[in-house]
Order: structure tokens, then C-alpha cells, then sequence
């Protein structure tokens, strides 16, 4: 009985810390993925300076931010918490706490301008990451989003 001792295996998690380990994961994947992503189109135009400029006027008609764009920017970066459809059921909604906003929800969108959700969706808020900070999203694909959370409340 000199010989090496049979090796334990590892515990085991609870099945409930399972998901929330699976969930973290795909959490964390979606913060690498998006908040490293450059957006599309020419980065040359990018001020390069380390000032920080006023942003433009708010506005949800801003000639660039077509329905397209906003439709490929709310896949690429948000559906991944605020769902395909922006009901709040993403496949990374399930681990945060408080859970992404349901933006069909006609009442609470009309109740917040267009300023303050351009806000949120630039500087983040709670769990949701700050899109607008270095250079994640264009003022563009910005407003193309706001268009088109805008359009998922008026027909949920």
C-alpha cells in the first residue's frame, strides 16, 4: 500500500450554483464581446483627442440612424439581456439582479424622454454597461437604438 493514493474527485456544485455559473459565463462573454467591439464604419472620423466633447443634441430622428441599424445594434449588443424583442428575457437575464428592463412596456417608456434614456444607454445603468464610453457605439448607432427601443414600446 505504498503506492500513490487514488486521486478524489472534485466536489460537485449544487445544480443551483450550475446555472448561475452558466449564466455568469454567458454574462461575462457578452461584456467582452460588446464592450471591446469597435463600431462599424470608418474609426478614423473618431475624435482622438482625450478631451471629452458635449454630446450632440438629443434626437431620435437623426438622419444615419435608420431602422436597419438600430435593428443590427440591438442584436449585436442588447438582446442578449433585453431579449430579441426587448422583453427583459435574454439569454444572460437570468444572473442580474435587478433584471433588464422590459422595453415593450408602452407606459414606462412614455413616462422617460428621449434625453434621459440617451443617458442611460451611453453611460449605463445598474448592471447594463456604458455604451457610449470609449468608443463602444457611435452617437449614430446611439440614436439608431433609441429609435428603435422606441418603436418595440409602441407596438409590444
Amino acid at each position: 500500500m505504498n503506492g500513490p493514493s487514488p486521486r478524489k474527485p472534485p466536489p460537485r456544485l449544487p445544480d443551483a450554483l450550475h446555472g448561475a455559473a452558466r449564466v455568469a459565463g454567458l454574462l461575462g462573454l457578452a461584456l467582452i464581446a460588446g464592450c471591446g467591439r469597435e463600431p462599424a464604419g470608418d474609426s478614423s472620423a473618431r475624435p482622438t483627442s482625450s478631451k471629452r466633447m458635449a454630446p450632440p443634441a438629443p434626437s431620435a430622428d437623426s438622419s444615419t440612424a435608420t431602422p436597419a441599424l438600430g435593428e443590427r445594434v440591438f442584436e449585436e449588443h442588447c438582446s442578449l439581456c433585453h431579449g430579441t424583442n426587448g422583453d427583459g428575457h435574454g439569454p444572460a437575464s437570468a444572473g442580474l439582479n435587478p433584471r433588464p428592463r422590459d422595453l415593450r412596456d408602452a407606459g414606462y417608456m412614455r413616462a422617460r424622454s428621449d434625453r434621459l434614456l440617451l443617458q442611460i444607454i451611453r453611460n449605463g445603468k445598474g448592471a447594463m454597461p456604458a455604451w457610449g464610453r470609449g468608443g463602444t457605439l457611435s452617437e449614430d448607432e446611439i440614436q439608431a437604438v433609441l429609435a428603435r427601443i422606441r418603436e418595440m414600446s409602441a407596438h409590444p
